[in-house]
């Protein structure tokens, strides 16, 4: 990857990120819908660089508005280990 992008002149986007804050550093952004709505993807991104800015990380599940999915989402993840939860209704 990085020979093509030499020959076609990329220069790759370099964030500045900080180390991981001791105690959780994760954010659960759950999303009602992913592929059809266009600004979810941006909304996450613009959650996941601020939170990488902070040295924390951002996990995007969709959820469908489904309860029980995002019960299982909260369940999955552990809740001690988040930071937060950013809930996107579409």
């Amino acid at each position: 990857m990085n020979e093509a992008a030499e020959r076609l002149n990329y220069k790759f986007v370099r964030r500045s990120q900080k180390s991981a804050p001791a105690g959780p550093s994760t954010i659960l952004f759950i999303a009602d819908e992913v592929s059809t709505d266009p600004w979810m993807p941006l909304a996450f991104e613009g959650a996941r660089d601020r939170a990488l800015n902070l040295g924390t990380n951002v996990l995007m599940a969709g959820s469908h508005a489904d309860a029980d999915i995002e019960l299982d989402l909260l369940a999955s993840v552990g809740m001690r280990d988040l930071v937060g939860v950013i809930t996107a209704p579409s």
